[in-house]
């Protein structure tokens, strides 16, 4: 059951990060095109960077999942592999309660954010706001997974 959950939540984030970064190399290069042979985009810039934001906080969800984040490597690999599960076990719980404890003060900025506009697009701030929370949903998803497979015997 993990794994399935796994493999889903991963095909979304890539797909959702294949699309997103598509759509920014696109929204660049009209800009580059629009700039050298017409008139510059006012809204070109600030939609990339907005767009750039979420593609990088859905990364780090997965980023988690695959285990790619920065990590002591070294450590794990020279001590026994019980001790290496137990101490992957207590980083997971650790991070855990990093994200939820971030994840109250990401609502707040979100509501916050709502009241915001863009500059050059008619978009509501929340709409960039909100991928804080969901990301980090997401990251505490991540985390049970990873514990449920320590849990189960599997390594990482």
């Amino acid at each position: 059951m993990f794994q399935k959950i796994d493999k889903g939540l991963a095909a979304a984030e890539i797909w959702f990060m294949v699309i997103g970064i598509a759509v920014m190399g696109v929204i660049m290069a009209m800009e580059v095109f629009f700039r050298l042979f017409l008139s510059a985009l006012t809204w070109s810039e600030e939609l990339a960077k907005y767009i750039f934001v979420w593609v990088v906080f859905i990364g780090m969800s997965y980023g988690i999942g695959k285990g790619l984040h920065i990590r002591l490597e070294l450590l794990e690999e020279k001590l026994p592999r019980k001790i290496a599960r137990i101490l992957s076990l207590i980083c997971d719980v650790f991070c855990i309660a990093i994200f939820v404890s971030l994840f109250w003060p990401s609502l707040e900025y979100l509501t916050f954010q709502c009241t915001q506009k863009a500059a050059t697009i008619p978009v509501h701030m929340g709409y960039v706001a909100a991928v804080m929370p969901v990301s980090l949903i997401l990251c505490v998803i991540r985390m049970v997974l990873d514990i449920g497979k320590l849990m189960k015997g599997g390594a990482e």
